[in-house]
């Protein structure tokens, strides 16, 4: 089942949880990210990605960089999309990330 989020509620289900971050697509600006945090600051309502060595932030203070955040539970991944300049971005928690990734290598092989 697919359900909608909000930017707070994307911080609260992945709870501290390790997770990777992957591109759909390579247009615009894109990123992995992996075992990051995710945080959601309410004061600056700012939606970071947080590893070590690096922090990513999206301000939604004055417009919103989502188009949309959804949740999907039976994949138990998150896909994020912008209304601009950058493709969707995917979410795992890191371990179900490594269990995708082999299915898809032994799919293929």
């Amino acid at each position: 089942m697919q359900k909608e989020l909000t930017a707070k509620e994307l911080a609260v289900v992945y709870d501290g949880a390790l997770v990777d971050v992957t591109r759909e697509d390579t247009y615009g600006v894109s990123m992995d990210l992996r075992r990051a945090k995710i945080v959601y600051d309410e004061d600056f309502e700012e939606l970071s990605f947080e590893g070590e060595g690096y922090s990513v932030c999206f301000n939604e203070f004055e417009d919103s960089p989502f188009e949309s955040i959804t949740y999907d539970d039976a994949e138990q991944e998150t896909c994020i999309e912008f209304s601009e300049y950058m493709p969707p971005l995917t979410i795992r928690r890191s371990d179900s990330y490594m269990k995708h990734l082999k299915a898809e290598l032994e799919k293929e092989g």
